[in-house]
């Protein structure tokens, strides 16, 4: 074989575009910790059987820019992570329109030296065929044509190229997807998959405080979701990408194998509370006191706030109303890598949820200390996005799996959700018994009734 032969060969090898998979966020194993590395508190009380955590010490109020007092914000320091076409998802409704025509499709390649390159450009454009693009490999030694074949066949160009003896490559513009799957574990990690599929909840209520929900998503089409915005008129609503995932790892139909949320046929009541800001979203004290309102006046069990921020003494008093015994409420730990927990999970009268990794890991920059109260898959989660997946990391994604869980559990005991009921169940991780880090441990699905 000629060395230019080979060359042609390597051109159109090399030629058609690759996609690569971005770099995962938190890939090795960075994401997770283990206990070592963690500190521990060994004078932090064991609480069995006890259904809420000793009093907390409150807060000292977070300094806050001027305007922004009383603001929560949806976990800031957590990662998206890319999505299985290599992108990552923006704010605002993540599917914008598909393009006309696919990259490559129509497209056809001619490699081979300048003189035959030449050659073969006069002769393709003979038979109706158009020039795209041209390329000069000089590294290679080769020049490349990038074809619309106007209509004719490529078996026709071949045989017009061998009849005038042109010695070059030619193929379609073939286009190549990364070699990648959607990697799943969360459902694996908290059982899920032992007791087979479960059939969609009938009756239970999920409240969901968080930013406004991209309906568009396939993986929303046909759960039933009550929207209601909670901010002023004149405010404008926060990204759509943080509730959306919220929403499918709870309920979400599954849009690739174990994506699919594990509360799927609950009704969710999202309360819409983020706003934009020059600080990025953020929502008032006072559109997460409405949203809970509006969550008890529609009678719902459970309720995910996956927001961090100061302690509050007007939320916490409304938290600690006598009324607010019927619900259910889960917070997410805060993703600051600090040994104090943020509010609301910090309350009391609310359930805090840390994230570990596929290993059982604690997130590294999970907040620990008292207020943390049991861990759920949150590092690299597979979330549904358009027809694939893409992954996530933060406490507030173990909040939305904790949630579907605690769902899941209440609706087939019975009894109202609690750490009481779901700290049986739990597997115990880091220290013997409840510590700082993991609570109680790893949420598990008890049982799932056919």
């Amino acid at each position: 074989m000629s060395f230019w032969k080979i060359l042609a060969i390597a051109a159109v090898l090399t030629a058609a575009p690759q996609l690569s998979l971005a770099e995962d966020s938190c890939s090795g194993g960075g994401c997770g910790q283990p206990d070592a590395g963690a500190p521990a508190n060994p004078s932090h009380p064991t609480h069995p059987n006890h259904p809420t955590h000793p009093t907390h010490p409150t807060h000292p109020t977070h300094p806050t820019k001027p305007g922004t007092s009383g603001h929560t914000e949806p976990n800031p320091s957590e990662e998206p992570g890319p999505t299985t076409n290599g992108e990552h998802s923006s704010d605002g409704p993540r599917n914008g329109p598909p393009p006309i025509v696919a990259p490559g499709e129509g497209e056809y390649l001619l490699s081979g030296t300048a003189d035959q390159i030449r050659t073969a450009e006069a002769i393709a454009t003979k038979t109706g065929a158009t020039v795209l693009r041209r390329e000069k490999l000089s590294s290679l030694g080769v020049g490349m044509l990038v074809l619309d074949l106007g209509g004719g066949s490529l078996d026709d160009l071949r045989r017009a190229l061998d009849q005038n003896g042109v010695k070059v490559s030619v193929a379609d513009n073939s286009t190549y997807k990364p070699a990648a799957t959607v990697r799943t574990y969360a459902t694996d990690l908290v059982g899920a998959q032992s007791i087979g599929e479960c059939p969609p909840l009938k009756g239970i209520k999920i409240g969901l405080i968080d930013g406004p929900i991209d309906l568009s998503q396939p993986t929303l089409h046909g759960v039933d979701i009550t929207i209601n915005r909670m901010i002023s008129p004149d405010a404008k609503e926060g990204s759509m990408s943080h509730a959306t995932d919220l929403a499918a790892l709870i309920a979400g139909k599954g849009t690739a194998p174990g994506t699919g949320g594990l509360a799927q046929g609950s009704h969710i009541y999202a309360a819409s509370v983020f706003e934009r800001s020059r600080d990025g979203d953020v929502a008032r004290a006072e559109s997460i006191a409405s949203a809970l309102e509006w969550l008890i006046a529609n009678n719902v069990q459970i309720a995910n706030l996956s927001l961090a921020g100061p302690h509050n003494e007007v939320l916490a008093s409304i938290i600690d109303l006598p009324v607010m015994r019927g619900i259910t409420m889960l917070a997410s730990v805060g993703n600051d890598g600090s040994r104090q927990v943020a509010f609301p999970a910090s309350d009391p009268n609310v359930i805090g949820i840390t994230a570990v990794d596929a290993n059982k890991r604690r997130y590294a920059k999970a907040n620990i200390g008292e207020g943390v109260d049991f861990a759920a898959p949150g590092v690299d989660v597979a979330v549904p996005m358009g027809d694939g997946a893409t992954y996530r990391t933060g406490t507030s994604f173990a909040t939305a799996y904790a949630t579907a869980i605690f769902a899941r559990n209440f609706a087939e005991d019975g009894n109202s959700a609690s750490i009481d009921t779901e700290s049986k169940s739990a597997e115990d991780l880091g220290q013997p018994g409840f510590d700082d880090n993991y609570g109680w441990g790893l949420l598990k699905i008890s049982s799932c009734k056919k």
